[in-house]
């Protein structure tokens, strides 16, 4: 395992958090140079969902070089063009552009920047409608090995069926690995009901790259079939198949054992909702929402996607309220208030703070609807610089 993950390197970042600030992290869209690859769920307006693993290579002016996709149906191609800007607070927005059976433009609509600026979370919608919102890790030669996946991971994905219309769900899964990549786990399935993967097997190649297997307590066999971590292993991505015809994508992150706290969500977030309404029609919203000491949510606003008519207004709102809690394990509980958004409170079924108090996974329910008219939701936070974080970005990075 990274020693700047635990261990001696914790101990040093403990004495010198105590001497120095949190400082302001400054962007620029040459913050985007490198190599970024990522997985995620896409749902076209028919609702056939799918997803996507892409590598994309920009320049220090944020212009796409080269980039490759490939889809869960088998298909694949290039991204042979486009561009991305991020602003000095690390917002984004561009567009790339895909060659082959997924041909289009993809709009990013809204990005940010972690504070680490090896891993990003942003929407977008193509020409014919398509949306996603996933994460993208810069993937680098880290010489990475299998015995750093040693640790305890939680995972937030999507899971849906192959066929149009059919049902798309949330499962959280926390995984406890070993040095060899073998271990087990539990999962959440919507808050309905929870079961246990009985065995896992996973490598980790040199650039970060996932792949393996893992088995459920239904003995369906879940195969990796991309996947990515960020050079720092604090969080990744993953797109699976299942022997059982049905297909997810999402991310995961790290599980420190103890050192967080409510007030750890004191700042100003990004946030990103994945939601999926009646079992099938997947959107997102994204937007800020700022949250005190206590954890109360005392502010922020929300869009959805733009509608395809331009006549029509774009769905938007605020954030009015609401309560998060953090225990010392870093999962989170509590609710959000949303207003013009279906069921407006946003109850968190489950919910993992990354080791760097920067960002976080979530996932919940909307309102007081129950199966099969619910509305089910996976949300990604991003600190924004300048909020009162907990660890520096950099100081992170300097440790390693």
């Amino acid at each position: 395992m990274k020693v700047f993950r635990h261990g001696l390197a914790s101990v040093v970042l403990l004495v010198l958090l105590a001497a120095v600030p949190a400082q302001a992290v400054s962007y620029g869209t040459s913050d985007l140079a490198g190599s970024w690859r990522g997985q995620w769920m896409e749902g076209t307006t028919g609702n056939v969902r799918y997803w996507l693993s892409i590598t994309v290579t920009l320049d220090s002016d944020g212009d796409v070089t080269s980039g490759t996709w490939n889809s869960s149906a088998g298909l694949s191609g290039t991204i042979s063009g486009g561009s991305m800007d991020m602003d000095g607070l690390g917002s984004i927005s561009g567009s790339m552009t895909y060659v082959g059976d997924q041909a289009g433009t993809i709009t990013v609509h809204h990005g940010w920047m972690d504070e680490s600026k090896d891993m990003v979370y942003m929407v977008t919608k193509k020409g014919g409608g398509q949306l996603a919102a996933g994460m993208l890790c810069k993937q680098e030669n880290s010489g990475f090995s299998t015995a750093d996946l040693e640790g305890d991971w939680s995972m937030f994905m999507q899971d849906c069926g192959l066929g149009a219309g059919d049902d798309t769900y949330w499962i959280k899964t926390d995984l406890t690995l070993n040095d060899q990549g073998a271990g087990s786990g539990s999962y959440d399935f919507q808050g309905v009901f929870t079961g246990s993967i009985s065995s896992a097997s996973l490598t980790l190649g040199a650039t970060g790259g996932i792949a393996g297997s893992m088995t459920d307590d239904f003995a369906n066999t879940i195969v990796v079939g991309a996947g990515q971590v960020n050079p720092d292993l604090s969080c990744g991505t993953m797109a699976i198949t299942k022997s059982n015809d049905r297909l997810g994508a999402g991310f995961f992150i790290w599980s420190t054992p103890t050192g967080f706290s409510t007030a750890d969500l004191h700042g100003t977030w990004a946030v990103y909702h994945t939601y999926v309404v009646d079992e099938n029609t997947m959107l997102w919203i994204a937007g800020y929402m700022t949250v005190d000491k206590a954890g109360n949510i005392t502010g922020g606003e929300w869009e959805g996607p733009p509608p395809s008519d331009p006549e029509d207004p774009t769905p938007s709102g605020t954030y009015v309220g609401g309560t998060m809690a953090v225990a010392d394990d870093g999962t989170i509980s509590g609710d959000f208030i949303l207003s013009n958004a279906p069921g407006k409170t946003i109850d968190i079924e489950g919910g993992q703070m990354g080791a760097s108090k920067t960002f976080a996974g979530i996932v919940g329910k909307w309102g007081e609807r129950v199966d099969p008219g619910h509305v089910l939701d996976t949300v990604f936070m991003v600190k924004r610089a300048g909020a009162a974080a907990g660890l520096n970005g950099p100081l992170l990075l300097l440790l390693q």
